[in-house]
C-alpha cells in the first residue's frame, strides 16, 4: 500500500497542465515545443487550447479530448466573441482544476488573475508564460486616447500579480528586462530540429520564377494585403505566394481575394504543421510581416531560417538584428509599395544571392538559434518549481 501511494504521488508530481484561451491545441511554441519537450523528459502532460482554428475542427460546442503523440489534448471551439471568451473562462477553469495538475503553465494576458485565482483554490505551481511585448498601439478596438493608459495599466497588474505566481517565462531578452521574478527564464521561439530533421529540400530552383510563403493565421495586422498589392506588377506564374492558414474576418478574405495581385496567390487554408513545413521546404522566400510596433520573435522566423528560406520581413523592434545581422533576408517598408517590390524583384533576379541567405539562416540556427539550447531552460524551470 505505501508503495502504491509513493507511485501516486510521484506521478502527481510529475503531471503538467498547459493552458490557452486563444491559441490553437496545436500551437507551435505550446505544443511541438513546450509540451513535448515536457513529454519527453517524462512528464505527464496536458494541454487544454482552441480547436476551432483548425477548419476541420467540428464546429459545436462539444469539448474534445484526444491523445497526441502521447499528450492529453482538451479542445474547445472558440468563442464567438470576446465577451463570450471572458464567459467561456468559468467553463475553462473547471476543465483546469479537474485536470489535478502539479504545476499549470498559462499563456494568455486574461488568464493572469485566473492564474491567481488557480493558485489559491489548488496551491499548485504557476508559470506564465509571456509571448509578446504587450502593447496597444494598434488595437482597433481599443480607443485610440485609451491605448497608452491600457498598456500602462497591463503593464503595472502584471508586475503586481507575478509576485504570486512561482516562475515566469519570456519569449526574448527584451521582454525579461521589463519584469523581476526569482524565476525568470527566456524560452525563445526557435529552430525546432525534431520536427524538420527527416525532410529533404533543395534550394537549387529556376531561376526565373520565385515561390514566396506565409503561414499563420490570416490577419489584418500581419499586412498580408500590402504583399498581395504587389504582385500585380509581376507576371501570372512568375512570382506565386501561397497562403497558408485561416482567415479570422471574412472581410479581410474578401478583401485580399479581390486584389488584381490575387491572381498570383494560392491559398491552402489551414494544414497540419508537418505540411507546412513540406511546403516551407519547396518554396523560395519565406515572409514575415506586421503592422504592429511590438516586440517578439515569432516562431515563423526561425522555421524559415531553419529550412534555409531567405526571409523578407517588415522592420518589426528586433527583427532587422537577427535577418540582417545574419545576411539571411531583407528588411522592407510596408508603407511603401515600391520598397517591397525591390526586396521580391531583387529575391528573383538574385537566386545565388537567395540561396547564400538561405544558408547563412542554416547556419545561424545551428549556432545561435537552436531549440536544443533553449529547451534547458525550460526544463530547468520545472526542475526548480518541482
Amino acid at each position: 500500500m505505501e508503495k502504491i501511494k509513493e507511485m501516486e504521488k510521484k506521478l502527481y508530481s510529475q503531471k503538467v497542465c498547459h493552458v490557452s484561451s486563444v491559441h490553437s491545441c496545436f500551437d507551435t511554441r505550446i505544443f511541438h515545443r513546450e509540451c513535448k519537450t515536457l513529454k519527453d523528459a517524462g512528464y505527464k502532460v496536458t494541454y487544454i487550447g482552441q480547436g476551432g482554428w483548425i477548419e476541420s475542427y467540428p464546429q459545436t460546442e462539444d469539448i474534445r479530448v484526444e491523445y497526441v503523440e502521447g499528450i492529453k489534448v482538451i479542445s474547445f471551439p472558440p468563442p464567438r466573441s470576446r465577451f463570450r471568451r471572458i464567459l467561456w473562462q468559468f467553463k475553462l477553469f473547471k476543465l483546469v482544476v479537474n485536470e489535478g495538475a502539479k504545476v499549470y503553465h498559462l499563456h494568455d494576458p486574461e488568464l493572469m488573475l485566473f492564474g491567481a485565482v488557480l493558485k489559491i483554490i489548488t496551491n499548485a505551481k504557476i508559470i506564465y508564460d509571456i509571448h509578446e511585448n504587450y502593447t496597444f498601439s494598434s488595437r482597433s478596438w481599443i480607443p485610440r486616447p485609451l491605448r497608452k493608459i491600457v498598456t500602462y495599466m497591463l503593464r503595472g497588474f502584471m508586475r503586481f500579480i507575478f509576485r504570486y505566481f512561482d516562475g515566469i517565462i519570456a519569449v526574448t531578452n527584451n521582454i525579461k528586462q521589463k519584469f523581476e521574478h526569482k524565476n525568470l527564464k527566456v524560452v525563445r521561439n526557435v529552430y525546432f530540429n525534431e520536427i524538420l530533421e527527416n525532410l529533404k529540400f533543395d534550394k537549387q530552383k529556376n531561376d526565373k520564377h520565385l515561390d514566396l510563403i506565409f503561414a499563420g493565421g490570416i490577419i489584418r495586422v500581419r499586412g498580408i494585403d500590402r504583399i498581395v498589392r504587389v504582385l500585380d506588377v509581376f507576371e501570372k506564374g512568375e512570382v506565386t505566394f501561397k497562403l497558408i492558414g485561416k482567415f479570422n474576418d471574412p472581410g479581410y478574405r474578401q478583401e485580399i481575394t479581390s486584389l488584381p495581385g490575387f491572381r498570383n496567390v494560392e491559398m491552402m487554408g489551414w494544414q497540419p504543421h508537418d505540411v507546412v513545413m513540406e511546403e516551407m521546404a519547396k518554396a523560395d522566400v519565406g515572409i514575415l510581416t506586421l503592422l504592429l510596433n511590438e516586440v517578439g520573435l515569432p516562431n515563423k522566423m526561425f522555421e524559415y531560417m531553419g529550412m534555409g528560406l531567405p526571409i523578407i520581413a517588415s522592420d518589426s523592434p528586433g527583427w532587422r538584428e537577427i535577418i540582417e545581422g545574419n545576411g539571411c533576408g531583407l528588411i522592407v517598408d510596408l508603407a511603401d509599395v515600391a520598397n517591397i517590390q525591390k526586396g521580391i524583384q531583387f529575391m528573383l533576379e538574385n537566386p545565388q544571392e537567395r540561396i547564400k541567405m538561405g544558408q547563412n539562416g542554416i547556419k545561424a540556427t545551428i549556432e545561435k538559434y537552436n531549440w536544443a539550447k533553449d529547451k534547458e531552460n525550460l526544463l530547468n524551470l520545472y526542475k526548480e518549481l518541482i
